[in-house]
């Protein structure tokens, strides 16, 4: 049971510090997130809204299938330009410095939630792109879920400008040396604490006092 209990945690560490790991978590959350307001937007909530705000309406298919298909492009483009990035980061901090860094770039948690947030816009706008109908005379438009993906991919955009500055920041010593220090701090905090010490009360009424003939360094006892 122990070896077991071993090897569920050595999977379980492998598969959080993994790099895919944060973005296929919020890749799945934009979709259930997608999905549930997909089924307002077609509830007679939204289209009560939809009726009362027109500029949400969108009633051409065509506009909406192009504007969708222009956000998954492009968010694709700034995906693979980041994931690139992160490669060359990991092959200059491998070459120029030790390889003990890379866990620390890999697990680095903003840069994942970066490519997550990527992932899952492209999942979503694929996801909505499934769900335009168009039956001659009658169709299907999702208005309100394009709308929120279109803001979203605006903030991808300006998620994506700081990334660049994160990226080129963390390839430098200090900003490396920084974080290995407040890593090494924080273990110690946890590990050296005083608060895990077993503290116990001792008795030095039974301990002898040994007096020193003369100061200096104890080079052993004289046999002769």
């Amino acid at each position: 049971m122990d070896k077991i209990r071993l090897w569920l945690i050595a999977k379980y560490q492998l598969i959080i510090s993994s790099i895919a790991f944060m973005p296929a978590i919020i890749s799945i959350v934009f979709l259930a997130s997608a999905a549930f307001l997909l089924l307002f937007d077609f509830s007679e909530t939204g289209q009560q809204l939809k009726a009362n705000i027109p500029w949400l309406n969108i009633k051409d298919p065509s506009t909406a299938r192009s504007i969708l298909t222009t956000i998954a492009g492009g968010v694709m483009s700034l995906t693979v330009f980041s994931f690139t990035m992160v490669m060359i980061v990991l092959n200059q901090a491998a070459s120029q410095m030790s390889n003990r860094v890379l866990d620390k770039l890999i697990g680095n948690r903003f840069q994942q939630v970066v490519l997550g947030v990527y992932i899952g816009t492209i999942v979503n706008t694929f996801f909505l792109l499934s769900t335009i109908r168009d039956n001659g005379s009658s169709f299907q438009i999702p208005s309100l879920s394009i709308i929120v993906i279109t803001l979203i991919t605006i903030l991808d955009i300006f998620i994506f400008i700081y990334f660049l500055h994160f990226i080129t920041q963390s390839v430098k010593y200090d900003v490396i040396v920084s974080r290995i220090l407040s890593s090494t701090l924080h273990s110690m905090k946890i590990f050296c604490t005083a608060d895990s010490e077993v503290k116990q009360e001792q008795d030095f009424s039974s301990l002898s006092v040994i007096r020193a003939g003369k100061s200096g360094i104890f080079e052993g006892f004289d046999n002769k």
